[in-house]
This record gives structure tokens, C-alpha cells and sequence, in this order.
């Protein structure tokens, strides 16, 4: 800290609280050193693990932002992802997270095999209820050696191009187009930036921070300008979908003519 003049630090960490001892102790250590008084940090947290003394022990050592892996709304590809979580659960860990003080970020995962588009809208409501501070939206990766890259391999419908296996891929193992998954990408988003317009017109605070009248006007305006990005995205990606609609709707005339 001293050397590098540090301000900020991620634990990248899937679940910082999977050994509660262990959370607690890093936290305790964090304040008995003054850690705490230089250095914000954050962290991913399961939301099985979101309880109000973990919280507490983070938010006293200076944790400002929870990471949660809610990746969808709907009970049934959470199951078949194996989450041990339920939509509630989610909802509930990232209401605690909320009245505590931390920001709050969620990541959803979209393009999982057997969703259809009852499921994106599940997430995408689920999102809307919880008004996190921020989100993150991909698609879903088959990570090697696990279950379901070995089904989707035996199946015929995986490749050998391991550079899509990353953030940022074009995968889509759900029953939904392209666009139909881009749509709801772009639709959780603009729920997210109306989300934290709202906050900063009641409020006058962004991300649990108190701003002046310049400050909200500001950032206001800033929100504004990525929310219009946002929104042309969904426009885009709106007409892209009628486009395909209406293709799928002239092969459907022309197989019906066949058959004639």
C-alpha cells in the first residue's frame, strides 16, 4: 500500500465468505492494522453467505462493494446451473446488502442450455426489483471438465475455437435467437441506469455517496448519456428482431406453399 500509493482492492475471489472464519479474520485484521481508514476494497459473495455479521465485519473493514453471481431469475436454470440459490435468496442478499450501505453489483449469465424466453424475463424482472448499482450481463461459457461442457460436447454443439471461451463470446445454447438474448442484454442494462436516475433525483447520493447540486446534475447528465447509449442499443437490437421475424415468417409461407 505504502509503495504503490494503493487506494482500492478486488479480492478476486468467487465466494470471499466461503470460509466464514477465515472472512471474519481477514476483516479483524483489516481494522486492528487501520486498513480500513486507507484502503476501499470489494469482493464476490455467494448470497447463501450474506448474513449481517459477515456484512458487518466487511462493511467495518472498509468493503464498499458486494459482488454477487446471481446469473438468472428463474428457478429452473438456476437449478440446472446447480446455484443452490433461489430467486428469493438473491433478492434477499442484495436487499441486506442495501440497507447495510454497499454497493451492490450483480452479474447475469444469459444463453444457458434449456432457457427459454419465460426465464429472461424472470432475470430480467428480478433485476428490475432489486435495483443493484450496477450489473454485468454475458453469455454463458462451458468451462472444460465440467458436467455441462461434457454434455454439450458429446452433443455436437461445442468447437475447437477456444478463443469465444471468454467473456465477451457469442455462445447460445438457449432456445431464444440472438437477438432475442441481445434484447434482454440491453433491456437489463436500461433498468439498471433507470434505476440509479431514480436514486439520484430522490436521494442526491450515487453509489451511497452524498453530492452537491453540481455534483447531481452532473452525474445526472452523465447517466443520461449512458443511458442513451443503452437505449440505441435496444433500438438496434429491436429492429434486428422484427427483421428476423419477418424472414422467419416468409420460410414459413414458402414451406407452406410446398407442401401444397
Amino acid at each position: 500500500m505504502n509503495r504503490f500509493a494503493i487506494e482500492g482492492l478486488y479480492f478476486a475471489d468467487d465466494m470471499f465468505a466461503s470460509d466464514a472464519a477465515r472472512a471474519l479474520e481477514i476483516c479483524k485484521l483489516m481494522v486492528e492494522r487501520g486498513i480500513h481508514e486507507r484502503l476501499q476494497w470489494g469482493g464476490q459473495l455467494h448470497s447463501s453467505m450474506a448474513n449481517r455479521k459477515t456484512l458487518d465485519a466487511m462493511r467495518r473493514a472498509g468493503c464498499f462493494r458486494i459482488e454477487i453471481g446471481v446469473e438468472s431469475g428463474s428457478p429452473k436454470i438456476l437449478a440446472a446451473m446447480n446455484k443452490k440459490a433461489s430467486p428469493e435468496k438473491h433478492l434477499s442478499a442484495i436487499r441486506l446488502c442495501q440497507e447495510l450501505g454497499f454497493e451492490v453489483f450483480v452479474n447475469i449469465i444469459l444463453g444457458f442450455p434449456g432457457e427459454e424466453l419465460e426465464d429472461a424475463e424472470s432475470t430480467l424482472a428480478l433485476v428490475r426489483e432489486a435495483g443493484p448499482d450496477n450489473i454485468s450481463v454475458n453469455r454463458f461459457i462451458p468451462l472444460p471438465g465440467s458436467p455441462i461442457f461434457h454434455e454439450l460436447r458429446v452433443g455436437g454443439h461445442l468447437d475447437s475455437d477456444w478463443s469465444r471461451y471468454s467473456v465477451g463470446n457469442d455462445f447460445n445454447f438457449s432456445s431464444m435467437q440472438d437477438e432475442q438474448l441481445n434484447l434482454y442484454t440491453e433491456l437489463m442494462y436500461n433498468s439498471v441506469h433507470v434505476h440509479k436516475i431514480s436514486t439520484l433525483e430522490k436521494k442526491g447520493s450515487c453509489n451511497g455517496k452524498a453530492l452537491s447540486d453540481e455534483e447531481v446534475i452532473a452525474a445526472k447528465n452523465q447517466l443520461l448519456c449512458e443511458q442513451h447509449t443503452v437505449l440505441e442499443n435496444l433500438k438496434r437490437e429491436i429492429v434486428r428482431l422484427n427483421i428476423a421475424w419477418r424472414e422467419s415468417q416468409k420460410e414459413i409461407r414458402r414451406l407452406s406453399e410446398n407442401m401444397r
